[in-house]
């Protein structure tokens, strides 16, 4: 049974991250969560003339990574990451798919709680994403979509009454 999500670190990634993450993501989705072993990010999933990750060939070598129990698979990358139309993105999450990755490499802050608020509402965004959450218009919405560090750091980490809703109804029906 589809049950569990999993955490793929890639190389880099410090392991107080993955750590946090797997305590606090269960109280937002409801499912048990497992960090897998780090693993080296493919080559070919790097554009040197970028400088950047390409967040499709991340997700697509996730499928030969992805536990059979999985329900939703996670995958954190230390580097930049890009689409190839876009400068950078936080991260990126199949809508109604079952992957999900973030890249920690802009969410840094010497601060480090404000630094992990931002990796877990990423996180909490873009495995939204994964359970069918749309981008949301209210920007008091973890789903609101963020272009800076400074409009991610103005959302805060919550769901509008909206997606609470729906990530309730999609996340607790599928509990044993």
């Amino acid at each position: 049974m589809h049950n569990t999500l999993y955490l793929l670190p890639y190389t880099d990634v410090p392991l107080w991250v993955t750590d946090r993450l797997a305590l606090d993501l269960p109280e937002w989705f409801d499912h048990p969560v497992h960090v897998l072993p780090h693993h080296e990010p493919p080559e070919e999933a790097y554009a040197p003339h970028r400088g950047q990750f390409l967040a499709d060939a991340l997700l697509q070598h996730m499928n030969h990574l992805m536990p059979r129990d999985a329900l939703k698979l996670l995958g954190i990358l230390a580097d930049d990451l890009t689409t190839h139309d876009t400068p950078f993105i936080f991260g990126q999450g199949q809508r109604y798919g079952r992957k999900a990755l973030i890249s920690l490499y802009r969410l840094g802050h010497p601060d480090l709680d404000r630094c992990y608020t931002r990796i877990l509402r990423q996180a909490v965004h873009d495995l939204g994403h994964t359970f069918g959450l749309e981008h949301c218009l209210y920007p008091a919405c973890a789903l609101h979509p963020s272009r800076s560090v400074a409009e991610l750091d103005a959302s805060p980490l919550e769901l509008c009454h909206e997606h609470h809703r729906a990530l309730r109804a999609r996340t607790l029906t599928r509990r044993p």
